[in-house]
């Protein structure tokens, strides 16, 4: 028997938890300690922060260290431009697929601390 793949949208609309260890299976993903990765997995603590960052009415979101997108996709069912900014190449391929046709967010793969954000925000 086949087994069928689930779309971004339909992983984007899984509970956070599960979300991510569908994606760390799916795509063979360890963390790498020399990058001090930890990702969240608290769907209530993404949505806080979302709630918390509407009192700003912001434009634009500029998300340093997305991972697997436990915030992105919160923040893209908001009105507002995301530029996500991840130093692992491995978690922006990850990224590139479960929000690549996201409008309004952006990918960049590189050190926050590098980047030249009038480049990056366009």
């Amino acid at each position: 028997m086949e087994t069928v793949t689930p779309t971004p949208e339909e992983i984007r609309q899984m509970p956070l938890s599960r979300r991510t260890h569908w994606l760390r299976r799916h795509f063979d993903f360890r963390p790498r300690k020399s990058l001090g990765q930890n990702f969240l997995v608290d769907g209530g603590a993404a949505q806080r922060i979302v709630q918390a960052a509407e009192q700003f009415s912001p434009q634009r979101i500029v998300e340093v260290g997305p991972g697997f997108g436990a915030l992105t996709v919160h923040l893209a069912a908001q009105p507002w431009d995301i530029i996500a900014i991840e130093t692992d190449r491995q978690l922006c391929e990850i990224l590139d697929w479960l929000l690549g046709d996201v409008e309004q967010v952006q990918i960049h793969q590189g050190d926050f601390l590098e980047a030249n954000l009038a480049v990056v925000a366009g």
